[in-house]
Parts: structure tokens; sequence; C-alpha cells
């Protein structure tokens, strides 16, 4: 057999378990001392300081430009096809739309979602 287990099978003595208390305990209340102990001296070395944090100013730079007309022709596409799809819903002969709608089932669900993101545009004609 392993001796691992027959270590494990060795019933600890009852003066063995009471030693091993009493270790766990003297260190535990030592330890527990020594924490009070250098808390209550006095010494400020390791207190740590409170400072504001500072945001870099790469950060802090405006947008450019080209990102604000991106972002403005990204929403024009986004109104044409909101308007594209109003007019296909509504126009006498829905085949087109049904279609659409068939084969692309979210699609509806994610203009309404899209619509819900930029609730201060207006996306009609």
């Amino acid at each position: 057999m392993d001796k691992r287990q027959d270590f494990d099978k060795q019933p600890q003595s009852r003066w063995g378990r009471l030693l091993m208390l009493s270790i766990f305990c003297v260190a535990c209340t030592a330890l527990s001392v020594w924490v009070a102990t250098s808390s209550l001296k006095g010494k400020r070395a390791g207190v740590m300081s409170i400072s504001p944090i500072q945001v870099p100013a790469h950060v802090q730079a405006q947008p450019d430009s080209a990102s604000i007309k991106a972002k403005a022709d990204n929403i024009q596409r986004l109104r044409r096809v909101v308007i594209y799809m109003d007019s296909l819903a509504r126009s006498p002969d829905r085949a087109f739309y049904d279609s659409l709608m068939a084969d692309r089932p979210g699609l509806a669900d994610s203009l309404a979602f899209i619509k819900s993101l930029y609730p201060g545009l207006n996306f009609q004609n």
C-alpha cells in the first residue's frame, strides 16, 4: 500500500491533536498581536496618499472633423434606410417588402432598436 494512504488511516492521538491546536492558536494570536502593535506604533511610512487622477492630453483631444462627418453620414444612411423601409411597407404592392421580411426576419427589430438608440432624430420625410 501507499504510505500516504497508511498515514491517512492512522488515527491522531489526543495529545497530537491538542499539540497541533495549541500551535495553531499560538501562531494566530502572535500574528494578531503583531498586526495590532504595528498599527498602533504610530509610524506612517506606509500610508498611501490620495491624489487626483490626471487625464492624459491625448484623451482630452476633441474629435476631428472626419469622424464627425462619418457619423453624420452614417445617420443620413440610416434615415434613408428607415424611410425606404417605411415606403415599402406602405406601398400597395407589398410583395417585395414581405419577401424581404421573410428572408431577413430580424431586420424590422434591428431598425426599431437602432431608432430607439437615437430618440432625438426624426426618421420621417
